[in-house]
């Protein structure tokens, strides 16, 4: 008999995230937390707050500290699910988030033989961000995800290059940054979300003219 997996950080279950809007929520969640694992990199915030090994989730330890990539590994168990007809990406994206656990459980129990932690966990950071790309692409008209790019600006930036976002921007609306304005008005609008449309004319120009977001 199959039980069922527990989620105590994820919102979603196997059931909720095959609808087309929680699917890309989860992607935000994944996003979301490994632009903070990067973020408690370069702060040089303690390994913990990137990964605690042996972290089950349990019901009656559901309280207890749970690292970046604890969160990451539990989205991503729903990620397959998803994501079904992307089975490369998500089992490449699974093998880099399986490489940066085992790194960082390694360097908590031997820290003197990994001198170069920071490093080898950012390049794997960068690799996962690489690799879920594709599943952003998928994605390119929701406006959720379009905003949420444009808030994590400089997130991406750090864990990838200056220009990224605007790559990324031009491979899901190629017509440019006035087009996806436009698309954003439109749809907020209709959704009768207009007080966010001032934020992502804020948000547009500050990336046109790489200002601090």
């Amino acid at each position: 008999m199959q039980t069922a997996k527990a989620n105590f950080h994820s919102p979603f279950s196997p059931q909720t995230v095959l609808d087309g809007n929680n699917r890309v929520l989860l992607l935000q969640f994944i996003l979301s937390e490994l632009f903070q694992s990067m973020q408690a990199l370069e702060q040089e915030a303690p390994p913990e707050k990137i990964f605690v090994p042996g972290n089950q989730h349990y019901p009656l330890d559901c309280a207890s500290h749970s690292g970046h990539i604890n969160r990451i590994c539990e989205h991503c168990s729903l990620l397959a699910i998803a994501y079904s007809q992307e089975k490369e990406t998500v089992a490449l994206f699974e093998h880099a988030l399986t490489n940066v656990s085992h790194l960082t459980a390694n360097y908590l129990e031997h820290p003197q033989k990994q001198p170069y932690f920071v490093q080898e966990a950012q390049a794997y950071l960068q690799q996962m961000f690489q690799i879920i790309q594709p599943l952003i692409f998928l994605a390119k008209d929701d406006e959720n995800l379009l905003f949420f790019l444009l808030k994590c600006h400089r997130e991406i930036a750090q864990i990838s290059h200056p220009q990224a976002l605007h790559h990324i921007l031009n491979k899901m609306h190629p017509d440019g940054l006035e087009s996806i304005l436009t698309y954003l008005c439109d749809r907020f609008h209709v959704r009768g979300f207009a007080l966010r449309i001032p934020e992502v004319k804020d948000l547009i120009f500050k990336i046109q003219h790489d200002l601090p977001a």
